[in-house]
C-alpha cells in the first residue's frame, strides 16, 4: 500500500472534525497525520501556524516531487494552503 500524508489545518483543537476517526485511520494505514493549528491552546504540542511551504518541507518526505497531494481548507482565500 502506498504511503500517504494528511496535513490537517484548523484554527483550534475543537475545530478538528472527526479527529478520533482520523487518528484511528492514521494508526491503521500507512498514513502520516499532521495536525496544524493556527490558534492553539497553551498545551498544544503539534504544529502551529498555517499550512505553508515551510511546513510542507518539514513534514513531507524529501522525495515529494514524485507524490501527489491536495490541500483543502474551508477558508482558503488568505493565500495559504
Amino acid at each position: 500500500m502506498q504511503e500517504m500524508w494528511l496535513i490537517y489545518g484548523n484554527k483550534e483543537q475543537a475545530d478538528i472534525i472527526l479527529r478520533e476517526a482520523i487518528d484511528e485511520l492514521a494508526e491503521a494505514l500507512p498514513l502520516t497525520l499532521v495536525h496544524v493549528l493556527s490558534d492553539p491552546d497553551d498545551d498544544w504540542e503539534g504544529e502551529t501556524g498555517y499550512v505553508d511551504t515551510d511546513l510542507l518541507e518539514r513534514t513531507l518526505p524529501p522525495d515529494n516531487d514524485d507524490i501527489d497531494y491536495f490541500c483543502l481548507r474551508p477558508d482558503a482565500d488568505d493565500g495559504y494552503c
